[in-house]
C-alpha cells in the first residue's frame, strides 16, 4: 500500500476500522464467528486493542448495530429528500422502501445483525439511532396517510407493516426471489412497494 492511502487509512479512527473490519467478518465468516482477536487480525492492530474500545463481543455487536441503523436512516432520508417536496406522500414511501431494501444488499453484514439483536447487547446510542430510524419512517407514513393511504389508519400499524415488507424482501433477496420473478431487486421491490400503497 502506498505511504499515502496507508495514511490515510490509520488517521481514521480505530473504532470506525474495526467496525469497518467487523462487516467484513461477518460477510466471510458469519455473526457466529466474528470476534474481537479476528477483528483486530484484519484491523491490523493488537488482540488487546478492540477490547479498549468495545470491551467485549457484545459490545462490539452493538456498535455495528447502531451503524446499521444509521446507515439505513440515511439511505432513506436520502431517497425522500431526492424526490423532494413536491413528491407525492405514497410516491415517497415507495422510494424509501426501495432505499431500505438495497442497502440491505449492498451492506449485509449490518442486515443480518439488525436481524440478530440478540447477537448484541443493548446501549443509549442503539436505542438513539432505532428511535431515529423509526421516527423517519412514521413521518413518511403521516405524510402518505395524508395522501390518502388509510387515513383512519393506526400510523404505527402502518409502520410495522411497511417495515415487515421491506425486511421480507430484503430476506427473500437471492434464489428466493429470483423463484418469484425475473426482475431485478430494485425492480420488484418498486412494483411490491407501489401495490402496498395503492388503494
Amino acid at each position: 500500500m502506498p505511504r499515502t492511502e496507508r495514511t490515510a487509512v490509520t488517521e481514521r479512527p480505530l473504532a470506525e476500522r474495526l467496525l469497518d473490519a467487523a462487516e467484513a467478518e461477518i460477510v466471510e465468516q458469519g455473526t457466529t464467528e466474528i470476534s474481537l482477536r479476528a477483528v483486530a487480525r484484519r484491523t491490523g492492530v493488537s488482540h488487546q486493542a478492540p477490547g479498549y474500545i468495545f470491551a467485549d463481543r457484545a459490545g462490539l455487536l452493538t456498535a455495528l448495530a447502531v451503524r446499521g441503523y444509521l446507515v439505513l436512516d440515511e439511505a432513506i432520508t436520502a431517497a425522500r429528500d431526492r424526490l423532494g417536496a413536491a413528491a407525492s406522500g405514497r410516491e415517497t414511501m415507495v422510494e424509501m422502501g426501495v432505499a431500505y431494501v438495497l442497502t440491505t444488499a449492498e451492506r449485509p453484514a449490518l442486515f443480518w445483525l439488525l436481524s440478530r439483536p440478540d447477537l448484541g447487547g443493548d446501549s443509549k446510542e442503539l436505542r438513539q439511532a432505532r428511535g431515529k430510524a423509526v421516527a423517519t419512517l412514521l413521518d413518511a407514513v403521516r405524510g402518505a396517510m395524508d395522501d390518502g393511504w388509510h387515513p383512519g389508519g393506526s400510523a404505527d400499524d402502518l409502520a410495522a407493516l411497511c417495515w415487515a415488507t421491506v425486511h421480507g424482501l430484503a430476506l427473500l433477496h437471492g434464489d428466493a426471489l429470483r423463484e418469484l420473478t425475473d426482475n431485478s431487486l430494485e425492480a420488484t421491490a418498486r412494483s411490491v412497494l407501489r401495490a402496498l400503497v395503492s388503494d
